[in-house]
């Protein structure tokens, strides 16, 4: 049962099957080239760790930071030659609870801030979450549905969530947690895999000021679509590399104060128009 649990976890959060030992550290650098004036990158950092409680339980905590570089050259939000820093600190509680030899409880908390670290922390707090019902479907399918609130297409909303993870041979394996991620991977050897990645990704910022009046929330995000891949450097360090385009790309402001914890997903907004752009995303794990 533990084994199970472990292995529907990686699935289910990481996507990737040489990933069952979720102890790990990573940093991930992210660039997005211009459209319409705007350039924006980001830079990412994360710490993960299992607990097991008891035998039919287990827990991921993590913590991650990370700061999107903002410049825009045309509203204001920044100035033409200034770059606007907007950060997220957040920890991630994950926990399974078998329910039975088939079925999974899976829920997810995320409280945390998210501002650009220049007003009241207070007003940048806000907590993330849901949950997903799992079920082994064959011994290579498992599927699930659940309901959760968050940010990741650059408003504040709750949406459903279509699980699955497929094996669909010892060395391609299909996941993923649907509108918010999927990919599929192929195992080539013991050093290097290769995939196809769709990811959303963005979040609500509070922010504290800005030279358009009275804005008070900046919502951005992105679809990404891209291939990927991982390659094993050495003991159990890992470099990862992915590049691809923007499918959906979200960049909007309100004046509303409580937009980051309630409105955000209500008009009236001011909306940046932004065309589709190449990115790359590069990185190192290190597992523990």
């Amino acid at each position: 049962m533990r084994i199970f649990i472990i292995i529907t976890l990686s699935l289910l959060y990481s996507s990737v099957l040489w990933a069952q030992l979720p102890d790990r550290f990573s940093i991930y650098q992210q660039n997005i080239t211009d459209s319409n004036d705007v350039t924006m990158s980001a830079q990412s950092v994360q710490a993960t760790h299992q607990f097991y409680l008891g035998d039919s339980t287990v827990l991921n905590a993590s913590l991650m930071y990370s700061a999107l570089n903002l410049q825009d050259e045309n509203t204001g939000i920044t100035d033409p030659d200034d770059t606007r820093n907007l950060y997220t600190l957040v920890p991630s509680f994950n926990a399974i609870i078998s329910v039975s030899n088939k079925n999974n409880l899976i829920t997810f908390l995320r409280p945390g801030f998210y501002g650009d670290g220049e007003g009241n922390m207070g007003e940048d707090f806000r907590v993330e979450g849901g949950f997903v019902y799992t079920q082994v479907m064959s011994d290579k399918l498992t599927m699930g549905l659940g309901l959760a609130r968050g940010t990741n297409l650059g408003r504040d909303l709750i949406v459903p969530l279509l699980q699955f993870s497929y094996y669909m041979s010892d060395k391609v394996t299909i996941s993923g947690v649907l509108p918010v991620r999927a990919s599929i991977w192929y195992i080539h050897s013991d050093k290097w895999q290769f995939g196809g990645v769709f990811r959303l990704e963005g979040s609500v910022y509070n922010i504290d000021d800005s030279n358009i009046n009275g804005a008070q929330a900046i919502g951005i995000g992105h679809a990404f679509v891209g291939g990927a891949t991982r390659y094993h450097l050495f003991d159990t360090n890992f470099l990862s590399a992915e590049a691809g385009v923007t499918a959906l790309r979200r960049y909007e402001w309100t004046d509303n104060p409580n937009a980051p914890s309630t409105d955000i997903g209500q008009d009236p907004f001011e909306e940046r128009e932004m065309d589709g752009s190449a990115y790359i995303r590069v990185g190192w794990e290190v597992k523990y």
